[in-house]
């Protein structure tokens, strides 16, 4: 990566990296099978979800099936999946959701991955990016399930986890047909696409209250255990939240909005080609939405709350990696402060290192980052963007 000093030019470079890698890999792809799609507020599982339906809808990969990975909605059903699987001539490709779970932090995800891999151990199947959590440097993971697989690729998004799994997947002792590919966050591949922004749209949206200081503050897990100090410039605006319970999506008014954007539009849910009716009947029941309409009334709506409650701040504080790259994308000045497994520092040092510190600086404490935040909002204004905010969610909102 070049020394770039805008945030809008580096992540602008990582967007481009992460839809050639996407090109090469899976553009001639027809149809798809997807798991693992998060069904909760997290905003930036959200925008994962987003980002995967823009990329299939760009590259024209047809989705047969889908499933979400926390047994809400729509959990995932692997034997329904799989039949479907080989109902058709040509097999489809298996797309697993990106995010942050490889390893032992969160299990169930572990779990749900090593068990798909097994039913689908004959398909072209591709783990989109993904982050290495280990609660314990020492800690041992059985990996051998990611050699096993006839036709895996793997995408991780920082150096860190790319060595980790590279010296486990080909080492000496054994051979596999497992690819491994080092990717950005696949959220950088909106800035690449190239939807319109609507006509009747301005660029005086209103937003929420604004912020001196938006400290995004994750509290899970996955957070490191620091003191939190209160005491700042009492001449700041300071909001100290995390996006979880900002703006939620209620299920049953999201399927609603989507599938009224459809009719909208007139768009047609087209079958995948050598789909019969009676496939896609088994595929969707008639009381569940498609794909489509899962992924604009319930990701959209998510994703876009993130990108509203970032517009809150004029600089933002995070420990969410999410909130650096949504913050990014809107070409907000940001401190970081690192998780526990490092999944914002890794991140950090494999594509953002390059920005200029005066607008993206890794903190210390958190004494440091408010420190650097206060002098931040002081120095060097952010270059507020909402072009993305326009393209995506203004119909949700104005």
């Amino acid at each position: 990566m070049r020394k770039y000093t805008r945030i809008s030019d580096n992540f602008f470079v990582q967007g481009e990296i992460m839809m050639s890698i996407l090109k090469y890999t899976i553009g001639n792809v027809e149809n798809g099978i997807v798991f693992g799609i998060a069904d909760h507020e997290n905003k930036g599982d959200a925008g994962i979800n987003w980002s995967q339906y823009l990329v299939f809808k760009r590259l024209n990969i047809k989705i047969i099936y889908y499933c979400t990975s926390n047994y809400s909605h729509k959990p995932c059903d692997i034997k329904r999946a799989l039949n479907i699987a080989n109902t058709l001539p040509r097999k489809p490709t298996i797309f697993l959701t990106g995010g942050g779970n490889l390893g032992d932090v969160w299990p169930k995800y572990e779990y749900e991955r090593k068990k798909i891999l097994e039913e689908f151990r004959e398909f072209n199947t591709i783990i989109f990016p993904q982050s290495i959590s280990l609660k314990s440097k020492d800690t041992i993971i059985d990996f051998d399930y990611l050699k096993m697989h006839k036709n895996l690729t793997i995408f991780v998004r920082d150096i860190y986890s790319f060595g980790f799994l590279h010296s486990i997947l080909f080492n000496n002792q054994s051979t596999t047909n497992t690819k491994l590919l080092l990717t950005p966050d696949i959220v950088t591949s909106i800035v690449t696409t190239k939807e319109k922004k609507s006509p009747n749209t301005t660029v005086h949206l209103v937003f929420n209250k604004t912020y001196d200081i938006l400290w995004i503050n994750r509290n899970d897990r996955e957070t490191s255990k620091r003191q939190w100090n209160k005491n700042y410039d009492a001449n700041l605006n300071i909001k100290v939240d995390d996006w979880i319970k900002f703006m939620p999506t209620t299920y049953s008014k999201g399927i609603l909005y989507g599938n009224k954007y459809i009719l909208k539009s007139g768009e047609e849910i087209a079958l995948p080609q050598f789909v019969s009716n009676n496939v896609f009947n088994s595929t969707y029941e008639y009381d569940e939405p498609n794909f489509d309409v899962f992924s604009i009334g319930i990701s959209l709506q998510r994703f876009c709350a993130g990108l509203n409650f970032i517009l809150q701040g004029k600089v933002i504080i995070t420990n969410r990696l999410h909130g650096h790259i949504f913050s990014s994308l809107l070409n907000k000045n940001q401190i970081l402060l690192d998780t526990k497994f490092k999944k914002i520092l890794n991140y950090y040092k494999t594509w953002s290192f390059s920005i200029n510190e005066d607008y993206i600086k890794l903190a210390n404490s958190e004494k440091d980052a408010l420190e650097s935040a206060e002098e931040m909002s002081r120095r060097f204004p952010s270059d507020n963007r909402t072009e993305l905010f326009f393209i995506y969610c203004s119909k949700l909102y104005l």
